[in-house]
């Protein structure tokens, strides 16, 4: 996976993004005052009790985490 930022391409391994993703996931877990462990393998709805709202948010925290734009509304769509 390659990530675009500041005039240099970084490629990153699926353990780096996971590793990220679940870093982001315990900083929403911890505004939220929630104790689960969150790991790679915790559902956001069920889990962490996401609602869809919640989960825009974490797409825009994503994108803003990478500094990329992802077609996250492509996705949906299909």
């Amino acid at each position: 996976v390659s990530v675009l930022g500041r005039c240099q391409m970084t490629y990153l391994t699926t353990d780096q993004i996971r590793t990220d993703l679940v870093k982001i996931l315990e900083q929403i877990r911890d505004d939220w005052n929630r104790s689960i462990q969150v790991t790679d393998q915790t559902r956001i709805f069920r889990d962490l009790g996401f609602e869809s709202v919640d989960a825009v948010a974490l797409g825009s925290t994503i994108e803003e985490h990478y500094n990329r734009s992802l077609p996250f509304a492509e996705r949906g769509a299909a």
